[in-house]
């Protein structure tokens, strides 16, 4: 790329960046006023205890959400006061950023051109736009997965040790933001395996930083509760809700009135409902997985590759902005699909994308029920295979002569 292409892309990715704020913006007085609720309600409790001096804590519990937005939401309260405004500001302009993140790993991954078309869909995809004005933890989430996979991938290029050490460190936050993201560390090991003989060197780097970075919020968590808690206590409560039959509302309100007559404590929580869950699926183990599991994971399926983004459980739908023609996940999600299709051929430029991707699809489709909220650290990464499709409708010489360097590289 010459200077002067260089210096345009830059300047096309700033005014997306300012389109991306813009729009946000437009959207601040549809939800100025929206008090927060469910898991709202319960970041901005713990932000609320931490600047007055209660420490952390949510619903009467000490450890039972992973602890890093609540205290993002406590920093710009104690600089803004108790303002939800300004955290969908800050929020807005984040978020915003995250076109310019994108822009990078698509560069990297293909070229400019597709890293721009990336951004631009970024800058109108209506569940970013939506998430932006509430108060929810894939907030950070997104950006830590974002800044992780372009750090990585900066890495595999250059095997430079800092860039793998921060990587280490922007997984252990986001696991601090949303635990789910452990998954994917072990095949992030095997993506390792794949491309360098230090693929052992390299993991046990990536886990150290990792653990390093988590452990001190788990030995707070042991001096308070007395248990081993790696990083949350709902993890085991999650787990019983979405995968034990009324999990979300009668059984469970049982289990919790069973938990407190067992004068059980708040450490003892994951062992418990795992335990509950275990003993009531080895007991029913044929109508479970026959009538249950299986209709879960219909529904989760339709849910997650077919719904356009809805925000559970309020169900409010998507953003809308008047005469602006807003991106949503029906449009996305077939140009991605068309994307992966045609990227088929060079998988292991890609394969990053899917040692991530696949045990986070594989969790949401199994262990869960895929509100379209959780979709949302993935679709970063639709986005730019949406990207590469585009592009490659309007430019098919591409494909041609990407699949040709991808052959030359492998031989």
């Amino acid at each position: 790329m010459t200077k002067e292409n260089s210096r345009r892309d830059y300047f096309l990715l700033l005014l997306i960046f300012l389109l991306a704020l813009f729009l946000r913006v437009i959207y601040l007085p549809q939800i100025a006023k929206e008090p927060p609720i469910s898991d709202e309600a319960g970041y901005d409790e713990a932000a609320m205890n931490l600047i007055s001096g209660q420490g952390y804590g949510m619903f009467g519990y000490k450890s039972y959400q992973p602890p890093l937005y609540p205290f993002f939401l406590a920093g710009i309260y104690r600089l803004f006061g108790h303002n939800y405004i300004m955290v969908k500001v800050i929020q807005m302009i984040l978020g915003s950023f995250g076109c310019i993140l994108l822009y990078s790993i698509a560069k990297i991954v293909f070229n400019g051109r597709i890293g721009l078309v990336s951004a631009f869909i970024y800058a109108l995809y209506d569940g970013f736009i939506f998430l932006n004005g509430h108060l929810l933890t894939e907030n950070l989430f997104v950006l830590l997965i974002l800044l992780f996979v372009l750090l990585l991938l900066r890495f595999s290029k250059t095997e430079n040790l800092f860039l793998l050490m921060f990587s280490g460190v922007l997984i252990g936050l986001a696991a601090l933001t949303k635990t789910n993201v452990l998954v994917s560390v072990p095949f992030l090991c095997i993506w390792f395996w794949t491309r360098s003989k230090k693929w052992v060197l390299h993991s046990l780097v990536l886990i150290l930083f990792i653990g390093m970075t988590i452990l001190p919020w788990t030995i707070r968590n042991y001096l308070i509760l007395h248990h081993f808690v790696p990083i949350a206590t709902y993890t085991g409560e999650s787990l019983f809700r979405f995968n034990y039959p009324n999990g979300m509302d009668v059984e469970l309100t049982r289990e919790r009135a069973r938990f407190k007559e067992l004068g059980l404590k708040e450490g003892e929580m994951n062992s418990y409902y795992c335990k509950r869950l275990i003993e009531y699926v080895r007991n029913n183990s044929k109508d479970y997985f026959c009538d249950f599991f299986a209709w879960k994971v219909d529904w989760n399926i339709k849910s997650f590759f077919f719904s356009d983004y809805i925000w559970f459980p309020c169900s409010k739908p998507g953003v809308s902005i008047p005469y602006i023609p807003l991106i949503s996940w029906r449009v996305l999600s077939f140009f991605s699909f068309m994307g992966i299709l045609l990227s088929f051929r060079c998988w292991k430029r890609l394969s990053l994308f899917y040692f991530y991707l696949f045990p986070q699809i594989i969790l949401i489709l199994t262990l869960f029920f895929a509100w379209t909220r959780f979709r949302l650290s993935l679709e970063p990464f639709f986005i730019i295979s949406a990207a590469f499709s585009i592009y490659s409708v309007f430019n098919p010489e591409f494909i041609e002569s990407f699949h040709k360097r991808e052959i030359v590289l492998e031989s």
